[in-house]
């Protein structure tokens, strides 16, 4: 999961990062993760965070593709 989320910090890096500063340093977007529940999740942290029809879903889908895990070379691992 957390490797799920550094893919799409890094694929979305510009949210995140400038060309001047790296990722997570940019003051006012500061990453900062922190896991402290283990599985099995509850259920509220399972459910999408918000509702949408089969046909919202496919357009979201389409406009904004699942990220390909293996698309970087360079991981980072805690």
């Amino acid at each position: 999961m957390m490797h799920d989320l550094i893919d799409v910090l890094y694929t979305y890096k510009n949210a995140f990062a400038s060309d001047n500063e790296p990722l997570g340093a940019i003051k006012g977007k500061e990453v900062d993760v922190t896991l402290n529940i283990d599985r099995p999740y509850p259920p509220v942290l399972r459910r999408p965070a918000y509702s949408a029809s089969p046909r919202a879903r496919e357009a979201l889908e389409k406009t904004y593709p699942r990220v390909d895990p293996t698309w970087c070379s360079k991981k980072i691992r805690p």
